[in-house]
């Protein structure tokens, strides 16, 4: 069962830092596929990102045990 992060006197839920974790790696992602040029294959490109951070965060969830 996950459990609450501390830092200090203030409690974070585990899906807060991992929606946080999985949006800095989709600006990663996004960055590398500016930078090759995929993006202007993208129609919606905001659509993509959010899709994205919604993947990778279901993704941490499954496999990353936060307890």
């Amino acid at each position: 069962m996950p459990h609450e992060f501390a830092i200090g006197e203030v409690y974070f839920p585990p899906l807060l830092i991992t929606v946080m974790l999985a949006y800095f790696i989709t600006v990663v992602l996004v960055f590398i596929a500016n930078k090759l040029g995929w993006q202007r294959v993208i129609v919606m490109p905001a659509l993509v990102e959010l899709c994205l951070v919604a993947i990778i965060t279901v993704l941490l969830s499954r496999f990353i045990a936060f307890t």
